[in-house]
């Protein structure tokens, strides 16, 4: 229980710092300008007047703060930087809501399984807990230290890039959330060890459901349910709304899409590990590069699915449920954007990812105007930021 407590609780901690560099780096997006579009090049009395654009309006800035981590090849190096500034930041803002909502069913779990097990302990029972229910919990929560503090890095850093000179400065704090980040990368455990024994974890999971159904049965669900996908998917009947925004965005598809690539790759790592003639030992290690593949794919799995869970319980405001829907579908079509398995095993077709890739631009530019209202729903007071850039930075340096 004390590794609980310990993982769960640097993933909060990372979390926590995670959400301080997006509120320092949105902030200071808003209030930073810089270079005119040419509808913002207006003439006065035969001067030429420049409004100069927030840097928050730039595509590469926001999908690099909101969601994601990867960049499209530029075709100048001036459109570049300005795409680079959208597509920057806001994929990582949607990414802490769903790292977020999955710790909090986390901490619940962890007290209802602690509550168990101090109630058989004090009962003086020998079975103090079911082995599996307290082993998968154990192996979500080292997959999800990994994940979290892993993208915590890369989140601080990206942060401290898109605030320029200004980020590097110590009294802007992105340096000291950056190291931070990076001291938690060890914390625990080492991150390599929590995904291989998250991955071990699911693989013995696979295993007793082939004992206990028998693996011809299994196989068969499997089969069937793949059959079933690619039918749905490829029947030209079937084809005409498949790449329209409202079918990219919706809760069924992206859910799909991350329970078929956990399974598949839970199938390809089992079948790879049993055909491979070398010592378990060699056969594990010539197979890392999958178990780290499936250990992200399930933790992005169940993140999504608290996600979803949250964004459909009673206790969430009509009003809010539409941006925290824009949110969920920005970091499911994210997730899928950055990774090649879906082009790789044909779940998606080139048309498919071109629409998914210009969904996630599209929900950027919808949640623009919210964006300082969310980082302001972390609810960090100013005393806690203590970064100039996150106010008015001008008077500060100009003093």
């Amino acid at each position: 229980m004390t590794l609980l407590y310990g993982r769960i609780s640097t993933c909060v901690t990372s979390l926590c710092g995670m959400k301080l560099a997006l509120t320092i780096a949105l902030r200071y997006a808003h209030s930073r300008r810089q270079f005119a579009m040419p509808s913002q090049v207006a003439s006065s009395n035969d001067d030429l007047v420049i409004l100069e654009s927030p840097i928050i309006n730039y595509q590469s800035h926001q999908v690099r703060i909101f969601c994601a981590r990867k960049q499209k090849q530029p075709t100048t190096t001036f459109f570049f930087f300005l795409n680079f500034k959208q597509r920057a930041l806001l994929p990582y803002l949607a990414s802490s809501f769903a790292m977020h909502f999955t710790l909090d069913f986390m901490k619940l779990r962890m007290k209802q399984i602690a509550t168990e097990y101090n109630s058989k302990l004090a009962a003086m029972k020998n079975e103090l807990m079911a082995d599996q229910d307290i082993s998968e919990f154990q192996a979500l929560a080292g997959a999800l230290k990994a994940y979290i503090t892993k993208t915590n890095v890369q989140c601080a850093q990206a942060c401290r890039e898109c605030c320029g000179s200004l980020g590097f400065a110590s009294v802007n704090r992105l340096g000291f959330i950056r190291d931070a980040a990076d001291a938690a990368l060890s914390y625990e455990s080492a991150n390599a060890v929590l995904i291989q024994s998250a991955a071990r974890h699911l693989l013995n999971a696979v295993r007793k459901q082939f004992t206990a159904r028998g693996q011809m049965i299994t196989s068969l669900q499997f089969l069937l349910k793949n059959l079933k996908h690619s039918f749905t998917e490829m029947n030209p009947m079937n084809l005409r709304n498949k790449n329209a925004a409202s079918y990219l965005e919706s809760e069924l598809f992206q859910l799909k899409a991350f329970e078929y690539r956990e399974q598949t790759l839970i199938l390809e790592l089992a079948n790879s590990l049993q055909q491979q003639s070398s010592s378990t030992e060699d056969a594990w290690n010539n197979n890392l590069e999958l178990v780290h593949e499936l250990t992200s794919a399930h933790v992005e799995r169940v993140m999504l699915q608290q996600f979803i869970n949250f964004v459909n319980s009673p206790r969430v405001d009509d009003k809010v449920k539409p941006i925290l829907g824009k949110l969920r579908s920005l970091f499911a079509l994210d997730c899928m954007n950055r990774d090649s398995f879906f082009l790789e095993h044909r779940y998606i077709a080139g048309s498919k990812a071109m629409a998914i890739n210009q969904s996630v631009n599209t929900i950027c530019k919808e949640l623009l105007p919210h964006v300082r209202s969310i980082v302001d729903a972390f609810g960090y007071p100013d005393h806690v930021i203590r970064a100039p850039i996150a106010g008015d930075w001008i008077s500060y340096y100009k003093a």
